[in-house]
């Protein structure tokens, strides 16, 4: 076991080890065996020490061993073992380090391994000189602030990290063809390094042809026209990553792979080998769910059927259904319980009219439970979307919507429908959308760092077959920066007007804005964070209806420090703060709503689950009678 695990090991610094038997080894092993560890042998390791190390840490150490805690002991392979130690010294830059001792100690039928080391005084970097071949104008950008520096431990995972470095802003300079190489020089009595890297740059590369490999049954006319608009483009990383996610939108591939071939070096041309494995074409997709939140439990099943090459043309189809029920706000409240349903057929068609636009078309057919009603509504909607300049994407929709409001006392509709026009039932809604969405990021979804701009218009009007006329605005930014592999900073902001014209002034309950829940202000339950009425329908407390209307004016902004565990689990602390105000153009900074809380991550193959704490930290007079908290359980990242 111990050999096949140094064999990975030995694997991983196979090129320290040439490194260090060119400067003809390291510095001696001077640990004493022990005469009776043949009489230990196979027994379990129950922990190992180190004394003396202050350059690398203890846990530093155990990563470079190939034996663990719980490991067995093996007599014939200690000193072989233990001599890995001083050439992770030595790889970081200390090739003095003495291995004093190792002492094995048995205790309750465990061995406890102390290793005793002197690491004496680290190897610098006396010089680091750069050699060209062809030496770009800019070369100062490629040497600036590699990981390896002048004055530091001569350490050889910094200088690969500076190789792959340069490399890389070469790549972003458009170098497909460059080529990097590195020589590190110990004098070993002076405790100096001199490091040399050979450069040569290459010339600006462009794409030449394209290839694809791997299709079966996706067309391979309507794949080669995602990728015509990259021919003759200099060729970098972020043009792959662009055909990627150009081929992601097609739904038709589990992977895509893009590699640049050398095809004239001297004219700076390279060609693309893009390896794609396809996706599953048909799939059917069952699923259970829940949704907790501080006043509604929602438990569902659901099923989605798709279809991405319809018609053998990578037209999409998708059917949508869910079957669920809902308790709001508590268990024992049997009237306001009921069933959630959904049912949405789409067709999805992509080059129709332009190439690049991509058409949606879906039906829809809902009933859902909100607190003190419940609604049933048929919809439509047509949209079309396109993709600018890899960073843009912009999004135009028709959307059709009747609702039918049941489930409420017929005095309290009778009220709400003559001093509230937006609880209006049944009522015809119909929109246009047009969205735009702007990102600065390093990924498209799930970005480290860059900015997120986004804004949202409807207009509403009679000819468009609805019975309110408003204009709505919703413009957003989020921002994301990782300033540590553990540690990111996320902030979001949003604002939200409505304006009715014409002979109206209410815009209809579905058009309000609402907030509280999983993703807005969490101290909150969801649509909690809203204006409401009262209605008592005999002027007696216990008989009063509190329904939340929603309002015209909204504010919102985000806060979330994330840390991350580990590959699976991550932690959150945030701050939410949040209004929504009935009246149109209405900004109340002394009415805002402040929250904080913390939450766990988890990522799983369904997506990364989420559960939320929130707890309010002021109490505006209107929101007296509402929960001082809010619990969340959801998918995805609140932003």
């Amino acid at each position: 076991m111990w050999f096949r695990c140094g064999h990975r090991v030995l694997q991983q610094w196979k090129l320290l080890w040439v490194f260090l038997l060119i400067l003809g080894g390291t510095s001696g092993c001077r640990h004493r065996m022990d005469p009776d560890a043949q009489f230990r042998e196979g027994k379990q390791i129950g922990s190992i020490q180190f004394f003396g190390n202050e350059a690398l840490s203890s846990e530093q150490l155990r990563a470079y061993l190939p034996i663990q805690r719980k490991d067995y002991f093996l007599t014939e392979t200690e000193s072989a073992v233990f001599d890995i130690l001083l050439q992770a010294y030595a790889a970081h830059g200390y090739y003095h380090a003495v291995l004093d001792n190792v002492d094995v100690v048995e205790r309750r039928n465990r061995l406890h391994i102390r290793v005793y080391l002197r690491e004496g005084l680290p190897t610098v970097v006396r010089s680091i000189r750069f050699e060209y071949t062809d030496a770009p104008d800019n070369r100062k950008r490629f040497e600036a602030d590699l990981p390896l520096k002048e004055g530091e431990a001569a350490d050889i995972e910094k200088l690969n990290q500076s190789v792959a470095l340069i490399r890389e802003r070469l790549a972003d300079d458009g170098r497909a063809l460059a080529e990097v190489n590195e020589s590190m020089v110990v004098i070993r009595d002076k405790y100096a390094a001199d490091v040399v890297f050979k450069v040569n740059a290459g010339p600006i590369c462009r794409v030449d042809h394209i290839g694809l490999i791997g299709l079966i049954h996706a067309p391979e006319d309507l794949v080669y026209e995602e990728l015509k608009e990259f021919e003759g483009q200099v060729y970098t990383p972020e043009v792959a990553r662009a055909i990627e996610e150009n081929l992601a939108e097609l739904n038709a591939f589990r992977m895509v792979t893009v590699s640049p071939v050398a095809n004239d070096r001297e004219r700076g041309l390279v060609d693309l080998e893009i390896a794609v494995v396809e996706a599953d074409f048909r799939s059917l997709k069952l699923g259970v769910g829940v949704q907790f939140e501080t006043n509604k439990f929602l438990g569902w099943t659901s099923a989605v059927y798709q279809n991405n090459n319809y018609f053998h043309r990578l037209n999409q189809f998708q059917l949508k259904s869910r079957l669920g029920w809902a308790l709001v706000p508590a268990l024992w409240k049997v009237e306001d319980q009921g069933p959630v349903v959904l049912l949405e057929p789409s067709v999805t068609r992509t080059g129709f009219v332009e190439r690049h636009l991509k058409w949606n078309w879906a039906l829809g057919l809902q009933t859902d439970v909100e607190e003190n009603y419940k609604l049933f509504s048929p919809s439509s909607r047509l949209s079309v979307s396109r993709n600018f300049f890899r960073h843009l994407n912009i999004r135009l929709s028709y959307n059709f919507e009747y609702i039918v409001l049941y489930g409420v006392d017929d005095f309290v509709m009778e009220t709400l429908q003559r001093d509230y026009e937006d609880m209006r039932s049944p009522i015809r809604l119909a929109d246009l959308n047009a969205s735009a969405r702007l990102w600065f990021t390093d990924t498209r979804d799930d970005p480290n760092n860059g900015v997120v701009l986004r804004f949202n218009y409807w207009h509403s009007g009679r000819y468009l077959a609805s019975e309110v006329s408003y204009n709505k605005y919703s413009p957003s930014v989020s921002t994301y920066w990782r300033i540590f592999p553990f540690l990111q900073i996320a902030l979001h902001g949003e604002v939200g007007f409505i304006f009715p014209f014409g002979n109206a002034d209410y815009s209809g309950i579905r058009a309000n804005f609402f907030l509280g829940g999983h993703n807005t202000v969490r101290g909150w339950g969801g649509k909690r964070l809203a204006p409401w009425v009262r209605i008592c329908t005999d002027g007696a407390p216990q008989n009063c209806e509190k329904i939340w209307i929603g309002g015209k004016t909204m504010v919102q902004g985000n806060a979330e420090l994330r840390f991350r565990m580990n590959d699976v689990v991550s932690a959150v602390v945030f701050l939410d703060v949040g209004d929504v105000q009935y009246d149109i153009r209405t900004i109340v900074p002394n009415d805002w709503n402040y929250s904080v809380g913390s939450g766990v991550r988890v990522s799983t193959p369904i997506g990364k689950i989420r559960f939320d704490v929130g707890f309010r930290l002021n109490e505006p007079p209107q929101y007296r009678e509402e929960r001082r908290f809010g619990v969340h359980l959801g998918l995805g990242e609140a932003f």
